[in-house]
């Protein structure tokens, strides 16, 4: 039965990162535990804890994720915790990836409009000789 949990708790959390990953808005549990014990008890699982990485001020960019666990089972193995934690470091590495993204895109905009305008003012010097 523990090693049943332990997999489970991996399932629950790969599924968890997998849609995170998937997903361009937060990356926050919206409703915290609340809607982690909803999620996990239509999954026919009970809730068990919450997983945070990184700031999780409001408007901070950490993640947090659910860990739900097979119903009756008195506490997370420590297989599961130990699951449950090695899956912190690809989210982190996630949001990490995400960010540095966000910075190149918004490099390049700025670039972009750098340029436009220098050819623009290139235009209007070019008219006004």
């Amino acid at each position: 039965m523990r090693s049943r949990s332990a997999w489970m708790c991996l399932w629950v959390m790969l599924s968890l990162s997998a849609g995170c990953l998937g997903t361009g808005s937060g990356w926050k549990v919206q409703g915290g535990p609340q809607a982690c014990a909803q999620m996990c008890a239509g999954w026919g699982l009970e809730f068990a804890g919450m997983v945070g990485v990184g700031n999780q001020d409001a408007w901070g960019d950490g993640a947090t994720a659910c860990v739900c666990q097979v119903r009756g089972a008195s506490s997370i193995t420590p297989q599961a915790a130990a699951t449950a934690t090695s899956l912190a470091a690809p989210i982190a590495r996630a949001a990490e990836e995400k960010r540095r993204r966000e910075a190149e895109d918004q490099k390049e905009q700025e670039d972009k409009k750098r340029k436009d305008r220098e050819e623009q003012e290139e235009k209007d010097r070019r008219k006004q000789d």
